[in-house]
């Protein structure tokens, strides 16, 4: 009677799943949309919701519908965001953009209670999601491990220094940077990847060959 509508769409898969996208919209207008995602026997697998502003909210569920996983994406208008993540284990995170300190900060918490903090601070201009302008990173984590990465647009020359127990403190410098690693945006898997920043050897070459190359 206000005008106010509630639409849902079922989408059905050969296996016998099933999606049901759910519209409500206000009698002001501002539709909120809510995929849900079953199984072919009708347990609710995740839950995604898609606010007016922008925000995400997207939840995982168990066999026993219990939530695994949630993921929260809220952007502002002048570009700025904020993602929190967490698992059922224990797992969590939260990773963020400030377009008016051109700062990115990503901090994470494993299951097992270690931790990391990793943090791009930009020169005007600059984002993660751009090229060509200098930034300094630095990473910290709860092994004691410490490392900054900076990158020197004018001259294209990235030094690099770390210092961990295994390695003692060693730096060099580098023609050949890669530039930003790490969770952008909103639909970023942060549940289930693991540590996605420079300074992990596994999440890309470039630190790897550093440590390699100061044996």
């Amino acid at each position: 009677a206000d005008g106010s509508t509630n639409d849902s769409t079922y989408a059905y898969n050969a296996d016998g799943s099933y999606s049901d996208t759910v519209v409500a919209t206000p009698a002001g207008g501002g539709a909120t949309t809510t995929l849900y995602s079953y199984t072919s026997s009708g347990q609710l697998q995740s839950a995604d919701t898609t606010n007016p502003d922008g925000s995400v909210a997207d939840y995982s569920y168990n066999g026993q519908g219990q939530v695994v996983n949630t993921n929260d994406f809220v952007p502002s208008a002048n570009g700025s965001y904020t993602d929190t993540w967490s698992m059922s284990n224990g797992a969590a995170g939260e990773y963020w953009w400030n377009s008016s300190t051109y700062e990115y900060q990503e901090t994470w918490q494993n299951a097992d209670g270690s931790s990391f903090t990793d943090t791009y601070q930009y020169a005007a201009g600059g984002s993660p999601g751009a090229s060509g302008y200098s930034f300094t990173e630095t990473y910290s984590d709860s092994s004691g491990d410490t490392g900054s990465r900076t990158y020197d647009a004018a001259t294209g020359v990235t030094t690099v220094s770390w210092d961990s127990a295994q390695t003692g403190a060693i730096s060099g410098t580098s023609a050949n940077d890669s530039g930003f690693i790490g969770l952008q945006l909103e639909g970023e898997v942060t549940n289930t990847t693991n540590d996605p920043t420079y300074f992990n050897p596994l999440a890309g070459s470039a630190f790897n060959a550093f440590l390699t190359a100061h044996g």
